[in-house]
């Protein structure tokens, strides 16, 4: 890749000089390779999560694993007015599908949100 240089500043006495445009630019390549946010992991279940129609206080997560790499995962669920909770951990086989559950404490307002912790076998 060639780095080509702008004269058109070259007279004004404000012009950095060549070597140090020169390590600008090789600078503001290299931090855009090195500071790439890193693709996804092939190894990441695919998962969906949700909460439960007539259940308000049943949050779940429901993961495949397409590529045939065993992963174990569990329910993280946002309970409202109540503590959070995590489902039992779950293990999908290869081209399996496994659903974990988590349920809130009845005196608070429901699931908030659902969540998926995930790690490898």
């Amino acid at each position: 890749m060639a780095l080509t240089v702008p004269h058109s500043s070259e007279g004004s006495p404000h012009a950095p000089s060549a070597p140090r445009r020169v390590a600008s630019a090789v600078a503001a390549v290299l931090s855009g390779t090195l500071l790439a946010p890193a693709p996804a992991s092939d190894a990441a279940p695919d998962c969906d999560t949700y909460t439960h129609a007539n259940a308000p206080d049943l949050g779940m997560a429901a993961c495949g694993d397409p590529i045939g790499q065993g992963q174990t995962f569990r329910a993280a669920v946002t309970c409202g007015r109540a503590p959070d909770v995590k489902g039992a951990w779950a293990t999908v086989g290869r081209g399996g599908h496994e659903v974990s559950r988590g349920r809130c404490a009845r005196f608070g307002s429901g699931v908030g949100a659902n969540g998926v912790d995930e790690r490898p076998v």
